[in-house]
């Protein structure tokens, strides 16, 4: 076994990286409608979760989870904002919103 794997074995993972992570998945998975809460929740847990880690001076891990939900939020809020922008021009044009398939 490498020292690089003991010593990242006894570190521990930032709680708010697996959220962001987790809340990252399930937001591209359920973009509307609940890509709306889950996209910003994935943004900031993330970004938080980036800054508590660097701050920990090496004692927290879960850098590349907290970066990866922070990438899926920001992609999540990017499609809902899209997606509300299509349902407010389907409504200014036809006078109602998108219709369900």
């Amino acid at each position: 076994m490498s020292d690089d794997f003991r010593v990242a074995a006894h570190k521990t993972y930032e709680p708010a990286a697996k959220t962001a992570l987790a809340a990252g998945i399930v937001g591209l998975l359920l973009v509307w409608p609940f890509g709306l809460l889950l996209g910003p929740l994935a943004l900031w847990s993330g970004i938080s979760a980036q800054r508590r880690i660097q701050a920990s001076g090496g004692k927290l891990a879960g850098s590349g989870l907290a970066m990866a939900g922070a990438v899926m939020g920001a992609v999540v809020c990017a499609l809902s904002a899209a997606l509300l922008l299509a349902e407010f021009i389907a409504l200014l044009l036809a006078g109602s919103l998108i219709p369900a398939p």
